[in-house]
């Protein structure tokens, strides 16, 4: 894996992630995406990306290319994102376990710990509190 050369914007690729869910294939896609933008450092808002990932996997590509002109699939995006703002996640990655959120890439070893917390039912850890605003720092 390598740090890809730019941030793409992401809209197009959530619509064509959705897309495919249609088609049954939303884990495949989705890979996919990952695949292009980490190993072979491609643009995938670019919606002859999406379009190539499509044909790989067997899809058709034309459909998807008019859905993408026609925000088909757009509703269905809002509303992923009304859920996450519900958690709070701004970005990506997130996580949500067990009613934990966690931020950012994550150890592998705080993944394990948050699921083995889920499936034992324990609540999770309690988050760092914030000091009450407004916070005065005086210099010496």
């Amino acid at each position: 894996m390598r740090r890809p050369s730019r941030l793409p914007l992401t809209c197009l690729a959530h619509e064509a992630a959705a897309w495919a869910r249609t088609q049954g294939r939303f884990a495949a896609f989705h890979d996919e995406i990952f695949r292009v933008h980490y190993l072979e450092d491609k643009d995938f808002s670019e919606v002859e990306v999406l379009t190539g990932i499509a044909r790989k996997l067997g899809l058709n590509s034309t459909d998807l290319e008019q859905a993408l002109a026609e925000h088909r699939m757009a509703d269905e995006i809002d509303e992923d994102l009304l859920i996450g703002q519900t958690y709070g996640i701004r970005g990506v990655p997130a996580y949500v376990i067990g009613g934990q959120v966690l931020f950012g890439v994550q150890e592998e070893a705080v993944l394990i710990e948050a699921i083995r917390r889920a499936e034992l039912m324990e609540p999770p850890p309690a988050p760092a509190t914030l000091p009450p605003a407004p916070i005065n720092i005086t210099r010496k």
